[in-house]
């Protein structure tokens, strides 16, 4: 049997720590942009940071993300969801104001259209987890790392995970077993 490492050692270590913290300052910055309904200057600044970090996949993955729910919330857009990506930006923006029962109402259709999708399944994760319901959390986090590796490294440094951070299952979908990579 593994031995299971613990959360602080499954941090990891960034090339440039100093810069990654920045961007992580500026992320967390532009993140409040968006809470003081300041679109445009959030959607900049994501784009800013989505170019300045190159070198960390993730972060500049995830800035985009951010920058693109922005620009989608600044258009006029129908009242209605068209398209599981339609849902999946909702989803997003209500999540980040921290309405998470209409989070995950349109993350579920995010999810009915696009059942395959590991980005609505990671985001249905991480709003379950914010909700304090563990089990189906580390269940869509498990399915969403199926259709994406990449993901489980994401999740890692996820603060909407903090609530299951220590579960001994989502350890396992983040820190697989050896003989499982």
């Amino acid at each position: 049997m593994a031995k299971k490492k613990s959360p602080e050692r499954m941090r990891p270590v960034h090339a440039d720590q100093d810069a990654y913290d920045a961007s992580v300052r500026a992320f967390e910055g532009a993140v409040a942009m968006i809470h003081d309904g300041k679109l445009e200057a959030a959607r900049a600044a994501f784009l800013k940071i989505a170019g300045e970090s190159a070198g960390e996949i993730v972060m500049a993955d995830r800035a985009r993300v951010y920058a693109s729910a922005c620009e989608r919330r600044l258009t006029s857009r129908p009242a209605t969801p068209k398209d599981a990506d339609d849902f999946y930006y909702r989803a997003i923006v209500f999540s980040n104001q921290g309405r998470l029962d209409e989070a995950l109402e349109m993350i579920e259709g995010a999810v009915r259209l696009d059942g395959r999708s590991a980005k609505a399944l990671y985001v249905r994760a991480s709003v379950h987890a914010m909700r304090g319901s563990a089990d189906r959390s580390i269940h869509d986090l498990r399915s969403a790392v199926g259709f994406d590796p990449t993901l489980r490294f994401q999740a890692i440094n996820d603060p909407d995970f903090d609530s299951v951070r220590d579960d001994p299952a989502f350890i396992d979908v983040v820190e697989p077993a050896r003989s499982e990579t």
